[in-house]
């Protein structure tokens, strides 16, 4: 099944499951940022939560009529919304390489923007201290609840990560926190052994125990626990005291010896 015939069963309205997905999402988050306008201090997050609500509900009942729409400033490409419904039905008529591609292709119009990405870069460039790791982390865990809010595939991010810029490997690393069942031992390996930075080493090792947690005994995960035993004995985690060591002991403790 190509791409053209997916495009063709598709039709122009979204699938019933990504407009119920939408609608309900939309529905949820405009009642957590009424409550929030009236709780929170952050008046602005606020205004953002119920402006995507609008357009999750306006996703929902209007897709079949629009390819994009903004409200508050919150811009939806929907390309993405339907790739997502096209990887559906891919993966229903048997073909889940196509699936895959598909949510790859939506994955990087999700999350995969310059802006985004251009943050982070800055942020990297700023003076070291804890304001800027404050941030970066920031940024980590919003990729990762992206990618809980929208599962991407381990192909995908592996695509993602080794597009080899550093705000890239970070989304991808970062995700794949977010999304366990897609966590990749090659990248974590990658990660830990041939970092781009100390800050790239440690949510490498974030990965693996992930990874540790939910494949303690396969031979993969071994080999992982392996290199990441060489490392911490070879001192290229920084200090005895470092995060670095710390979660280093963490994953070899997840993993015994065989």
């Amino acid at each position: 099944m190509g791409r053209s015939e997916v495009a063709e069963t598709w039709g122009s309205p979204l699938s019933g499951s990504v407009r119920w997905a939408c609608a309900l999402g939309g529905s949820a988050l405009l009642v957590v940022g009424t409550v929030a306008v009236f709780v929170s201090e952050n008046g602005v997050g606020a205004a953002a939560v119920t402006a995507a609500g609008s357009v999750l509900l306006l996703v929902a009942v209007l897709a079949d009529r629009i390819t994009a729409l903004e409200a508050g400033g919150v811009k939806v490409q929907l390309e993405a919304t339907k790739k997502l419904g096209e990887a559906e039905i891919a993966e229903r008529a048997g073909d889940p390489e196509l699936a895959a591609q598909l949510r790859g292709d939506a994955l990087a119009l999700i999350s995969g923007n310059a802006e985004r990405a251009e943050r982070f870069s800055l942020t990297r460039q700023a003076p070291p201290g804890w304001r800027r790791t404050a941030e970066l982390e920031r940024q980590m865990r919003d990729w990762s609840r992206a990618a809980q809010a929208v599962p991407p595939s381990r192909s995908a991010l592996e695509q993602v990560f080794d597009r080899g810029g550093e705000a890239d490997r970070a989304m991808a690393l970062a995700m794949m926190t977010g999304r366990p069942a897609a966590a990749s031992h090659r990248v974590a390996m990658e990660a830990v052994e041939t970092p781009a930075s100390a800050f790239e080493q440690y949510h490498g090792l974030a990965v693996a125990r992930v990874i540790a947690v939910q494949d303690p005994g396969s031979e993969e995960t071994h080999r992982l626990a392996d290199a990441i035993r060489r490392a911490l004995e070879s001192g290229r985690f920084g200090a005895a005291d470092s995060d670095r060591v710390m979660l280093a002991k963490r994953v070899l403790d997840l993993t015994p010896w065989t």
